[in-house]
């Protein structure tokens, strides 16, 4: 199977990369920066070496600011057939998708997140004229560089709140809570790396148990204890508000640009 990418900035090479190590052995980019494509050669990628050589992939990703789709957009239009193509570009809709190449097209919109770059992302997809065969492909390339969820168009936005942008919030809170290590003696980098393994650990008990969040909560909170005060503590601050609204104003900011 041929897989091209057009564009292969942090999100491209993630997914890229990551079919490369998956066993994938051709994986093309293409790409003005020429370093870029250099630095990739180095990892198992091979160069496309011009949009026409994209008659001959089997599947297309779209990894491009959406600035720029509609120009690129055109000048690939006339060597797209059969392939799949995987759109990466935030705000482009299938609808416009189809309005560029056609409505009989197989057409995949996806939604990553940048944990892909470690092989731990988490990708929202939605899809339109595949068969059983070509959802597969995707499924399995999808697994390549981390998990999927389907969901529809309708809920991106959605998805973008609580899994396209929530890293960042994560990354805010190691640093937070690393810095009240270092507040109480702990070196920056042990701070930091207790934190993020905490967090690590407590993910993966959170997919392995089926138990609601809260309930492996309230199994950290001895009565009367140390971690029920901090929790307190975040209440009264507002803690889980803030999150929320934090959320919201994401998935409203997200609207906003897809209407543009």
């Amino acid at each position: 199977m041929n897989i091209g990418f057009i564009g292969f900035g942090n999100m491209g090479s993630a997914i890229g990369y990551g079919l490369v190590k998956a066993g994938y052995e051709n994986v093309y980019a293409y790409d003005h920066n020429v370093e870029k494509i250099e630095a990739a050669k180095q990892r198992g990628v091979k160069e496309l070496p011009n949009l026409e050589n994209l008659k001959e992939m089997d599947v297309i990703f779209l990894s491009i600011i959406p600035d720029g789709f509609y120009e690129l957009a055109k000048e690939i239009c006339e060597f797209i057939d059969e392939q799949i193509i995987i759109s990466v570009a935030a705000g482009i809709s299938i609808s416009d998708l189809q309005h560029q190449y056609g409505n009989n097209r197989k057409i995949v919109k996806t939604m990553p997140n940048t944990p892909a770059q470690v092989g731990e992302g988490m990708t929202a997809i939605t899809h339109i004229n595949l068969n059983q065969d070509d959802v597969e492909i995707v499924h399995n390339i999808m697994n390549s560089f981390g998990t999927y969820v389907e969901i529809e168009e309708s809920m991106f936005d959605a998805f973008t709140s609580i899994a396209g942008s929530s890293p960042a919030f994560m990354y805010l809170f190691v640093e937070a809570l690393g810095n009240a290590g270092i507040l109480q003696g702990i070196n920056a980098r042990d701070a930091y790396t207790i934190v993020a393994q905490t967090m690590l650990g407590t993910s993966k008990m959170i997919l392995s148990s089926e138990k609601h969040p809260a309930i492996l909560r309230d199994e950290v909170c001895s009565p009367g204890g140390a971690t029920i005060e901090g929790v307190k503590e975040l209440e009264n601050h507002g803690f889980r508000n803030a999150i929320i609204e934090a959320a919201l104003a994401v998935s409203n900011k997200s609207k906003q640009m897809t209407e543009q």
